[in-house]
């Protein structure tokens, strides 16, 4: 595919990167990581997708359940793409939905046990993924590298 191509040219000595080839760099390092994700969940014994562990995770972290509202938005998906989720996560006995207490129409998605045991689990190994991840990179070009990011997710906003 043609847009796949990483544009880049040199001025003065100075490699520069357009804005698309950051962006597509930045999902082929998404798609990379989802892949060894995957198998190091399956290496671990985990049945989850790196997709699941993240909404997994969102909810452990926040020690309550959350509707699927909030997941859509917290996840920036779609309405579908989070139903068909959390449809294969309840039917692998990952989560439960119940009725909101407030609005009957709004259902509430918490962790199951399965799933508390899963977290638990990730939390530790994500730790040493940060930490393999993290290697040769400072905390100032973390930050910077975050600023960047941050912005360019502000611009997304004007297009």
């Amino acid at each position: 595919m043609v847009y796949n191509v990483i544009v880049r040219y040199r001025t003065k000595g100075v490699n520069h990167l357009d804005t698309a080839s950051v962006i597509i760099m930045l999902n082929t390092i998404n798609m990379q990581l989802f892949k060894k994700l995957l198998a190091r969940y399956k290496k671990m014994g985990i049945d989850v997708t790196p997709v699941h562990s993240r909404i997994i995770m969102l909810l452990y972290d926040r020690q309550e359940g959350i509707s699927q509202k909030d997941i859509e938005n917290l996840m920036a998906c779609n309405k579908s793409t989070i139903s068909v989720v959390l449809n294969t996560m309840e039917k692998n006995g990952l989560i439960v939905r119940n009725g909101s207490e407030q609005d009957s129409r709004k259902k509430i998605i918490t962790l199951t046990e399965k799933s508390c045991l899963i977290a638990s689990t990730l939390k530790k190994d994500t730790k040493k993924i940060n930490k393999i991840l993290r290697q040769e990179i400072s905390e100032e070009e973390m930050l910077c590298f975050k600023n960047v990011l941050q912005k360019i997710e502000q611009n997304l906003e004007r297009v």
